[in-house]
Order: C-alpha cells, then structure tokens, then sequence
C-alpha cells in the first residue's frame, strides 16, 4: 500500500498500515513512535509540497515544534517542492 496523501477518509487505513508495518520489525516501542513520528511528518510536507503553515495546521502542531521535529529528522524543505 502505498498512499501518498493522507486524508479523512484514508488516515485510519494508513496509521493502521504503517503501525503493522513497524509492528513487523519487532522493534520497540520508543523506536516505532519515532519512525512512526517521520513518517507522518514526511507524508504530510509531502503533500502540502513543504508548506510549513498548510503542515503544521494539518498536524494540529505548532510551527515551532514542526521545525524541531524537522530539525531532528534532518528534513529540508527543498525535498518537498
């Protein structure tokens, strides 16, 4: 599966796809949040093509904290334009 935007009508199919996918890795707890964390980040500046207002309002975040989440997964905004 493969979804490239997240909305209403596919986010539980997606978190649930990716919680098993993570799930499959026997990893622990602390590392599936973190994986789980980019991977929500990614998809999301995906696409709103690195809009940091249009991200940070869809993920119901601060910018401040979207940027230290950036910040700690080393994401660039040119990766989303």
């Amino acid at each position: 599966m493969d979804i490239r935007i997240i909305t209403a009508s596919n986010k539980e199919e997606f978190f649930a796809h990716e919680i098993k996918k993570l799930d499959e890795k026997n990893r622990s707890f602390d590392e599936c949040l973190t994986e789980f964390e980019e991977v929500i980040l990614r998809k999301t500046l995906q696409q709103y093509r690195g809009n940091i207002s249009q991200t940070a309002k869809e993920l119901k975040i601060p910018r401040p904290r979207l940027y230290r989440l950036m910040k700690k997964f080393a994401l660039n905004l040119e990766e989303f334009h």
